[in-house]
């Protein structure tokens, strides 16, 4: 367990990028350095993006991948969730104007959406 406990009984903990909050500004810059951007970039391009496709990235974390769906595909509607609300502050400076993106926080078993929606 962490320190990091919901607000409700139905939400779990989590662990925040790096399992510290205080080693949060270097989680991007490690995933740089291990190469994780190809593989970011892999993945975005296997998604099949279309313009007027809607897509949640549940536990985007700092939003490396979100916002490059975003990129990728600036017709898409593109939302990130994730339970840490400094991960979610990070991914929001990296959005720099784009619009049709946005972050959320929410843990996977609870998202805030209708069924179906």
């Amino acid at each position: 367990m962490t320190e990091h406990h919901p607000h409700t009984a139905d939400q779990r903990d989590y662990l925040p990028a790096f399992g510290k909050d205080a080693l949060l500004p270097f989680y991007d810059l490690l995933t740089r350095v291990l190469g994780m951007n190809r593989t970011y970039d892999t993945l975005v391009a296997q998604a099949e993006l279309a313009p007027g496709l809607r897509v949640l990235e549940i536990g985007c974390g700092t939003g490396n991948v979100t916002t490059r769906v975003k990129r990728a595909e600036p017709g898409a509607d593109v939302i990130g969730t994730d339970p840490d609300p400094l991960a979610l502050a990070r991914a929001q400076r990296k959005v720099h104007g784009l619009a049709g993106i946005r972050f959320e926080r929410a843990y996977a078993q609870n998202l805030p959406f209708a069924d179906g929606e």
